[in-house]
């Protein structure tokens, strides 16, 4: 979808010295008062096990729990969740750092889907011929300039415009984890030298269009 647009467009416009498929870095699901904090492997092994791999069931399952937690936190109500045998009613401050510890895990699920996808999709890209990265390059130089990439960030991925960060050269992990970022309602960077001072409405507007199926496709 869109995000794979962008992913391969960046690739195309920028000289990445290597591909590392492990240069995603996901966020922390720290320790809360009703679990401890969430390790990728286990969340991976989860998914694997209770869903078939299937990122996208997993992640719309606690967002429904956490859309659940809202409407209640809104009626001010109490939400009776298990743990272990024990069910306990959450309510005020307790039903909200429920609700943090569950968009926590969303998070780390969206990255790790993310990382996963964007591993096989360099894996293809690292076993094709010469003439089809070429083909490849072609395409992906429409895409960018399609997209508008080059305006701001150069033909080659490098800027002329000091507000603008050049993007060539940068890892791919580190783009991704750029495009995720400019997802969130928060500025990116709130430094008076991050960005903030970019382009962050540009790139806000072509980021926050990407649903979430189109960021697992």
């Amino acid at each position: 979808m869109f995000f794979n647009i962008l992913v391969i467009a960046l690739v195309t416009i920028t000289a990445f010295p290597a591909f590392a498929k492990s240069d995603i870095a996901c966020p922390e699901a720290s320790a809360t008062p009703w679990r401890a904090a969430l390790e990728e492997t286990d969340i991976q092994k989860y998914v694997t096990s209770r869903h078939d791999g299937n990122w996208s069931a997993y992640i719309a399952h606690w967002e429904r729990q956490i859309d659940t937690a809202r409407d209640v936190q809104n009626r001010k109500k109490a939400l009776v969740v298990r743990f272990g045998k024990k069910r306990k009613a959450l309510q005020g401050q307790n039903l909200e750092n429920y609700i943090i510890g569950m968009s926590q895990r969303v998070d780390v699920a969206y990255c790790l889907a993310e990382r996963q996808r964007v591993a096989k999709s360099l894996s293809k890209i690292e076993g094709q011929s010469a003439a089809e990265m070429a083909k490849r390059k072609k395409e992906g130089k429409r895409l960018s300039s399609l997209i508008g990439c080059p305006k701001c960030h150069g033909e080659s991925g490098t800027s002329d415009k000091p507000e603008v960060p050049n993007i060539a050269g940068q890892k791919i992990g580190y783009l991704v984890n750029q495009l995720r970022a400019f997802q969130k309602e928060h500025a990116v960077n709130t430094s008076p030298f991050g960005s903030t001072l970019r382009s962050e409405k540009a790139m806000q507007k072509w980021a926050k269009s990407l649903t979430s199926d189109d960021k697992l496709s």
